[in-house]
C-alpha cells in the first residue's frame, strides 16, 4: 500500500472505532469494558483503534518498551505485573477501577498516542501482506475496504465477504457485498453495521490517494479547470439547460459550467459571487485572473493559451483548449435554453469544437497567487474544523443573498467541514462550509449563518 494510504486508513479506522465517524477525529483515551461493544466480549477494549484483549495487552507492552521509566512512574496499579501474569483474553477491569484509570492515563500520554499510531499502521501493513498473499494484488482502495472488514470481523468475515464479491476486487464492489448483510438472518455480521460501512466507503472515496489524485495534485488550477470542462463535454450525461444549470441533473449553461469548473479547480469564483456572463469578469478579476484581451488576436486565436476564458459579457462564454479548440455548453436539443431532456441528446449541447470568434470582447487568464485574492482563496480552501448542525439551516451560494440550489437546506446532525473563510453581511456572520457530495471535487461549498452548528474538532 502507498505510505500515504496507510496513514489515511489509520485515520479512517480511528474515525469509525472511536471518532464518531468523523475523518481526522479519534479518542486515544477510549476504554470499553467487558460487553460494551457486543455480548460475547470477555475482555477490555482500549485506545483510538479499539484494541481488544490480547491486542490491548500488546499496545501496553509497546508503550512500556518505548519508555520503561515513564511506564513505571505512571503504574500505580500493578499493570506491569498484570502484563506478565494475567490472561488478557479475559482481562475484565472497569474504567472506574484503579487499573482502568491507570490504563487510561498511560494510553493518553503523548507516548501512548504515538504508540497507538505506530501500532495501527503496523497492523495495517501486516493485514495488507496477508490479504495480498491470499487474494493477490488489488488497488489500494480495495485493500483498504478489505482491511476494514478484517479489523472489524477477522479473517473469517473477510473470507465470507470476498467469496461473494466479483473479481477484480474494488472498494465499491466490496461495499456492495457488505450492503447485503442486513438481509441475512445471521446476527452481528460486519455489514449489519450500516452506518460504519457507509462512513468507511465515503472516506475511502474522499481521502484515498490514487494515481489520478496524485496527478491531480500536481496539476495547476488552470489545467484542472480546463480538464473539468473537457470531461463534461465528453460525457453525454452532461447537456445544456438554464433551468437546472448547476449540475442538479447533470446539465449546465455556458456561464455556470465555466464558473463551476474553476470553483472545482480551487478558484472560488462561484462562492465569490459569479452567476452569469454579465458579472463573471468582475468576480474573476478579483480572484487571480487578468484581462489579456489586448495581448491576443480574438479573430484568429493567436496568442490564446490553454485555459483562457473566452467571454462575451452579454451572451456567451467558453474556454480555450489549445490546438485551435474551445469547449463550451452551447444549446439544448431543441435549439433553446429551456425545457430539454437532461444530458446531451445531440452530442452538441456540451461540446469541444474548433475555435471561433463568437465574438469575444474579453479574454481572462488565471495567474493565481501573485494577486491579492490569494489570501481569500487560501482561507476558502483551508479547513478550520469539523462541525455538526444542531438544527436545520438554509444554505446560500452568496452570503445572505442567494439561497443555494444544490443544498437549499442542510439538515440537523449533518457533519461538514467549516473553512477558515467568513463574511459579515449587515452585521451577521456567515461561515463558508464544505459539504460531502459525489461530484468531481467530492464537495459542494456554500455559506451558512452563525448559530446553527457546533464544533466537533
Amino acid at each position: 500500500m502507498d505510505k500515504q494510504n496507510i496513514t489515511v486508513l489509520r485515520k479512517i479506522l480511528y474515525a469509525v472505532e472511536s471518532g464518531d465517524q468523523v475523518y481526522g477525529k479519534q479518542d486515544y483515551s477510549c476504554f470499553a469494558g467487558v460487553g460494551a461493544n457486543c455480548s460475547n466480549e470477555k475482555a477490555i477494549t482500549i485506545g483510538a483503534g479499539q484494541w481488544y484483549a490480547g491486542e490491548a495487552k500488546e499496545l501496553l507492552y509497546r508503550i512500556q518498551r518505548a519508555n520503561p521509566k515513564l511506564f513505571k512512574d505512571m503504574d500505580n496499579a500493578g499493570m506491569e505485573k498484570d502484563l506478565l501474569m494475567k490472561s488478557w483474553d479475559t482481562y475484565a477491569v472497569t474504567a472506574e477501577s484503579a487499573k482502568g484509570q491507570c490504563i487510561i492515563s498511560i494510553i493518553s500520554t503523548n507516548l501512548g498516542k504515538k504508540c497507538q499510531d505506530e501500532y495501527m499502521e503496523d497492523q495495517i501493513q501486516t493485514y495488507a501482506k496477508s490479504i495480498e498473499k491470499t487474494y493477490g494484488s488489488m488497488p489500494d482502495s480495495a485493500m483498504m475496504e478489505c482491511i476494514n472488514v478484517l479489523h472489524q470481523g477477522g479473517f473469517d468475515a473477510l473470507k465470507r465477504i470476498l467469496s461473494k464479491t466479483p473479481e477484480p476486487y474494488t472498494a465499491d464492489k466490496i461495499y456492495t457485498t457488505l450492503c447485503k448483510d442486513p438481509a441475512d438472518s445471521t446476527p452481528n455480521q460486519v455489514g449489519d453495521y450500516t452506518d460504519r460501512q457507509k462512513a468507511v466507503i465515503s472516506m475511502i472515496r474522499n481521502y484515498a490517494v490514487t494515481a489520478e489524485r496524485k496527478e491531480d495534485a500536481a496539476m495547476t488550477k488552470t489545467e484542472k479547470a480546463i480538464r473539468q470542462m473537457e470531461t463534461w463535454a465528453k460525457d453525454d450525461s452532461h447537456g445544456y439547460d438554464q433551468d437546472y444549470r448547476w449540475g442538479e441533473k447533470g446539465d449546465y449553461d455556458c456561464s455556470s459550467a465555466v464558473i463551476q469548473a474553476w470553483q472545482n479547480a480551487g478558484v472560488p469564483v462561484k462562492s465569490g459571487g459569479a452567476t452569469y456572463t454579465g458579472d463573471m469578469k468582475n468576480v474573476f478579476l478579483k480572484n487571480g485572473f487578468v484581462d489579456v484581451t489586448s495581448k491576443v488576436n480574438v479573430a484568429t486565436g493567436s496568442g490564446l493559451l490553454r485555459g483562457d476564458v473566452l467571454l462575451n459579457e452579454a451572451h456567451h462564454v467558453a474556454m480555450y483548449c489549445g490546438n485551435g479548440k474551445e469547449v463550451e455548453a452551447s444549446i439544448n436539443e431543441k435549439g433553446t435554453a429551456h425545457g430539454g431532456k437532461p444530458g446531451d441528446q445531440t452530442g452538441k449541447e456540451f461540446l469541444i469544437r474548433s475555435y471561433r470568434n463568437y465574438p469575444w470582447n474579453c479574454v481572462l487568464r488565471y495567474r493565481g497567487n501573485i494577486f491579492s485574492a490569494s489570501d481569500t482563496e487560501k482561507k476558502q480552501n483551508t479547513v478550520a474544523y469539523v462541525a455538526r448542525f444542531t438544527k436545520d439551516c438554509k444554505c446560500y451560494s452568496a452570503a445572505g443573498k442567494t439561497q443555494a440550489k444544490m443544498f437549499p437546506v442542510i439538515k440537523k446532525n449533518a457533519v461538514v467541514d467549516v473553512m477558515k473563510y467568513t463574511e459579515t453581511v449587515k452585521g451577521k456572520r456567515w461561515y463558508f462550509i464544505r459539504i460531502p457530495y459525489p461530484n468531481d471535487e467530492g464537495f459542494v461549498r456554500e455559506f451558512v449563518p452563525a448559530g446553527y452548528f457546533k464544533k466537533l474538532i
